[in-house]
C-alpha cells in the first residue's frame, strides 16, 4: 500500500509538473505576439528571451539591419503620469538576469500590430553595455501621457537571439496650482500656491519655473513670486522621488481692477532637465463688483436772514 500511494503521489507532481512547464510555454509565446506582456509601474524590469520568437502580419520591422528578421517579444505599458520614460536593454554580468545579445529596441502607439505609429526605436547605445560587449545595449527615451497604452518590441540584430533584461524608469511629475480665495470684492492680496510633485522613478533637476496672471484677457504682474517655499529636504535644489516642492506668488488687487470686474486667471508652466514642460490648471477668482448708494438730504435756508418772519418755516 506504501508503494501504491507513493507511485500516486509521484504521478501527481509528475502531471503537475508538466503542466506548470506547458503554462510557462503559453506565456513565453504570448509575448512574443502583439500586444504582448503588460507590464506596469514607474520603475521595473522583467527578463526573457526572444529564441523561437517569431513575426505575424503586419508586424513592422526594426531597419537594425535592413531585412532584420524578426525574433520580436511585445510588451504593453500604460503610463501611470505624463512624463518622459525609458526603456533599455543594459544589462551585464553584475544583474541577475544579464542580456547576452545585440539587441534593438522600439516603442509605439496604437491598437494592432498592423497599424502601430512609431515613436522612437534604438540598436545601440554608447555605454549601454550587455554580456560581452559594452555598447551593444539598446535605449529608447520618449514623452508619455497618463493613461496612453505604449507597445514595447525587443528584438535582435539581424538574426540575433538570446536573453535579456529590459528596464524602464519614468520621469513624472504632478503640478497644481491654487488660489488663496475664489471671489474678491475690494482691493486686497491674493496668494497662490503652487505644489509640483516628483511621481516618477528620478532626481528631477535643472528646475524652471514661470507664471502668467490674466485679468480676462489682459495680463496682470505678480506682486512677488512664484518663491520658493518648502520641500527641500536635503538642500540639493532637485526634487527627489519623495518630495515635493512648495512656491507661492502673490497679487495686490487695486480698486482699478475691481472697478473693471472679470476674473483673474493664474497658471504656472514648470519644467526639468528629465521632462517636457508642465502647465497647471488654472486657479481662478472672480471679481464680486458689490454696488451700493447712500442718500442724505437735509434743507436750510438760502443764506443767512433769509428767515425773513424768523419763526424757521419757509412761509409762502
Amino acid at each position: 500500500m506504501f508503494v501504491r500511494a507513493f507511485l500516486s503521489w509521484i504521478r501527481f507532481w509528475g502531471v503537475f509538473a508538466t503542466l506548470l512547464l506547458l503554462l510557462g510555454s503559453i506565456s513565453a509565446e504570448a509575448s512574443n505576439m502583439f500586444s504582448g506582456t503588460g507590464i506596469s509601474g514607474v520603475s521595473a524590469n522583467t527578463s526573457s528571451t526572444n529564441v523561437g520568437a517569431n513575426d505575424e502580419p503586419g508586424e513592422p520591422v526594426p531597419p537594425f539591419p535592413a531585412g532584420n528578421t524578426l525574433n520580436s517579444i511585445w510588451y504593453t505599458w500604460n503610463a501611470p503620469a505624463t512624463g518622459t520614460v525609458t526603456f533599455e536593454t543594459c544589462g551585464t554580468t553584475a544583474n541577475s538576469s544579464p542580456t547576452k545579445f545585440d539587441t534593438v529596441l522600439a516603442a509605439y502607439t496604437g491598437a494592432a500590430v498592423s497599424g502601430l505609429t512609431l515613436i522612437v526605436q534604438n540598436d545601440d547605445t554608447p555605454g549601454c553595455a550587455i554580456t560581452g560587449n559594452s555598447g551593444w545595449g539598446s535605449r529608447v527615451s520618449f514623452p508619455v501621457v497618463s493613461g496612453t497604452d505604449y507597445r514595447i518590441q525587443v528584438d535582435g540584430y539581424g538574426t540575433a537571439t538570446g536573453e535579456f533584461r529590459l528596464t524602464w524608469f519614468l520621469a513624472a511629475f504632478n503640478l497644481t496650482k491654487t488660489a488663496s480665495v475664489a471671489s474678491i470684492s475690494a482691493p486686497g492680496t491674493i496668494t497662490y500656491t503652487i505644489s509640483v510633485q516628483n511621481v516618477g522613478a528620478v532626481t528631477l533637476t535643472g528646475l524652471t519655473i514661470s507664471d502668467t496672471l490674466l485679468l480676462g484677457s489682459a495680463s496682470r504682474t505678480l506682486t512677488s513670486g512664484p518663491t520658493f517655499v518648502s520641500g527641500d529636504s536635503n538642500g540639493n535644489g532637485q526634487i527627489n522621488t519623495t518630495e515635493t516642492f512648495v512656491y507661492t506668488a502673490t497679487y495686490s488687487v487695486p480698486q482699478g481692477d475691481i472697478d473693471l470686474g472679470g476674473t483673474y486667471s493664474n497658471t504656472a508652466t514648470f519644467d526639468t532637465t528629465q521632462t517636457d514642460p508642465q502647465t497647471s490648471s488654472a486657479a481662478l477668482t472672480v471679481i464680486n463688483q458689490v454696488s451700493s448708494l447712500d442718500i442724505t438730504k437735509a434743507w436750510a435756508f438760502n443764506s443767512p436772514g433769509g428767515d425773513v418772519l424768523n419763526n424757521g418755516i419757509v412761509d409762502a
